[in-house]
């Protein structure tokens, strides 16, 4: 009787922490990196886009992924130059680790939102052009196929 109820226990403890779950808050995930490195040589996990928005010196992203039963972790990354527009534009890309989640294999997707502190774009920005401005947030899905973009105004 004793390792029947075990059993039951263990069965709905794996049920449970494999379910979906939705981060109301933003996770603080840390602050954007400056990288000069080709996206392909670091992108890990598979992942989709759902939103991004800019509040003050934070970016935050919306996305989904397979997984439930471990934290999964992300960076964000900017590739070092300016795209010449006006106003300039640069290119973010995310780095999802899934740390080996077994339930990334069947059919359990997690929303979440992800911020991120962003001050060093503008901080580079100014470096390269002596002075502060608007800059366009090009954030690109795994494949690098596709982007969202949205405004970081200058302060």
């Amino acid at each position: 009787m004793t390792i029947r109820l075990l059993a039951i226990a263990i069965l709905a403890f794996g049920l449970v922490s494999c379910s979906d779950s939705t981060s109301p808050e933003p996770v603080d995930e840390g602050t954007v990196q400056i990288i000069d490195a080709d996206p392909q040589e670091w992108q890990l996990d598979h992942f989709s886009l759902t939103s991004m928005s800019v509040q003050n010196d934070s970016v935050r992203i919306g996305l989904m992924y397979s997984g439930g039963c471990k934290e999964h972790q992300f960076a964000l990354f900017m590739r070092p130059g300016f795209i010449k527009t006006n106003p300039a534009q640069v290119e973010l890309y995310l780095q999802h680790d899934d740390q080996g989640d077994p339930c990334r294999t069947v059919s359990t997707v997690v929303t979440d939102t992800l911020s991120f502190h962003i001050a060093p774009i503008q901080t580079h920005y100014a470096n390269t052009f002596g002075s502060i401005d608007n800059v366009l947030l090009d954030l690109y899905n795994f494949e690098q196929t596709e982007y969202v973009q949205e405004l970081y105004p200058a302060e």
